[in-house]
């Protein structure tokens, strides 16, 4: 099998579609409810099952709570939020369709609103931490 050869005027996202596995058997219903165009389903599995692991646990500070809990709190918050950013990029794309301006659909912005949110948490996290 040769690859094909790609043009600098094509985008990343194009590329790497016309380079994606094409395996029927690998087309099934994932957790996320969309098929991952740039992994397969069992990376993409691998990735969801250590984010439902990070992501499930409690994550939010608040003043009053001990620094070592503060401290746990941020640091599970980074890893929830790495590993969505990481699902988000590697699995969908979604940067790239992002800086692209192309439309998302609502599940993939809510794939992104997840990932922010995150982030915030993990922020209020190291913003409560501050004094510690």
């Amino acid at each position: 099998m040769s690859l094909p050869r790609f043009t600098a005027k094509q985008s990343f996202p194009s590329m790497v579609s016309d380079l994606v596995w094409r395996d029927a058997s690998l087309h099934q219903a994932l957790p996320s409810g969309i098929e991952p165009m740039y992994c397969t389903p069992e990376r993409l599995r691998d990735l969801e099952t250590r984010k439902n692991a990070a992501c499930n646990q409690p994550r939010a500070c608040n003043v009053g709570q001990s620094c070592d809990e503060l401290l746990r709190r941020e640091l599970t918050g980074v890893n929830c939020y790495s590993l969505r950013d990481q699902i988000n990029n590697e699995c969908y794309g979604l940067d790239a369709k992002v800086a692209q301006g192309l439309p998302l659909s609502t599940l993939e912005q809510t794939h992104l609103t997840e990932a922010d949110t995150a982030f915030q948490v993990k922020e209020n996290c190291s913003h409560t931490r501050i004094g510690c």
